[in-house]
């Protein structure tokens, strides 16, 4: 063998793309979506896995961790003994086989997977749409009990599955991060708003993230904002929404209680950056990962996989 034929071998081994050689491995940070302890509503988890470089495989390496959540507060979304087969990648379009140990869900286990599915394949690369179909263990399909599988599904999809449906229906609703009871885990709720509030959103969101989640989610929702913090709105200009910490510094907000509020006034686009000041004037405090003498910015992710369950 000479040199150059061994070397042209070596690159082609090396290459992932080269057929008959493994495929590489990257770091990618990804979002996983699994379900709070009541099955309510979705909650987002990044983390950094390890994947193939392949397409394919790396969606299903990632998908395949739907079924093991990082918190005993956390429910999967996708049932145990489930297993995902990318049956297709079509540019943007993905085409996606599940394999179900059971297909007796109801319709908030079919909504809850579809939409973890799709949301946390687009994290791992960018996608326009997913096809799902679902199939029994012995590779017969079966038609959706309240999902419409001829469609495709699109990661922009409003968050049906997030909303809630308590209060008065006036088509208004704002997305507000509220923490699990049991844990620092923030759950995205998104919560009606009154039709009086159409002038002011921005503020009226402020107070619905102030009061906390409406009584019959306090069973595993819990406000961000501690009892003894005094924090009032001051008003919106120029993308920059600002709170007053009339307490300050006597009771300290928490980490959490900033990253949520952070996280839900800027889910409005006009709404760029938060600023908290004390009656006096700009505050030089850090708190957590907060530079209190800076704007808040939106953090990159709603939560980051807990230590513990590494």
């Amino acid at each position: 063998m000479t040199l150059r034929t061994a070397t042209l071998i070596l690159m082609a081994c090396v290459l992932p793309t080269m057929a008959g050689c493994p495929a590489g491995r990257v770091d990618r940070r990804v979002t996983l979506h699994y379900t709070d302890s009541q099955r309510m509503f979705l909650v987002p988890v990044s983390r950094v896995i390890t994947t193939s470089t392949k397409v394919d495989a790396a969606l299903e390496e990632t998908l395949a961790t739907l079924t093991e959540p990082p918190s005993r507060d956390l429910r999967p979304a996708l049932a145990s003994g489930s297993h995902v087969t990318v049956h297709a990648v079509k540019g943007p379009h993905v085409e996606l086989d599940v394999t179900l140990p059971d297909h007796g869900g109801g319709s908030g286990d079919e909504q809850f997977m579809a939409s973890a599915l799709v949301r946390t394949a687009a994290t791992v690369v960018p996608l326009e749409d997913v096809r799902l179909r679902l199939l029994t263990p012995a590779g017969k399909p079966v038609t959706g009990t309240h999902l419409d599988l001829d469609r495709a599904f699109s990661p922009t999809d409003p968050t049906f599955e997030n909303l809630y449906e308590g209060g008065e229906d006036t088509g208004i609703a704002v997305m507000v991060y509220y923490p699990l009871r049991s844990d620092s885990l923030l759950t995205p709720v998104r919560i009606p708003l009154a039709s009086t509030a159409g002038t002011e959103p921005v503020r009226e969101t402020f107070v619905r993230w102030h009061d906390g989640p409406p009584e019959d989610l306090q069973a595993f929702l819990t406000g961000a904002r501690a009892t003894g913090t005094r924090l009032s709105w001051a008003g919106l200009h120029d993308g920059e929404a600002t709170v007053v910490w009339q307490n300050a510094p006597e009771a300290t907000p928490s980490a959490i209680a900033l990253r949520s509020l952070v996280l839900t006034l800027t889910e409005y686009s006009r709404v760029q950056r938060v600023r908290l000041v004390s009656p006096s004037g700009p505050i030089q405090a850090r708190i957590g990962p907060f530079d209190l003498g800076n704007s808040l910015e939106r953090p990159d992710e709603v939560n980051t996989w807990p230590e513990r369950a590494s």
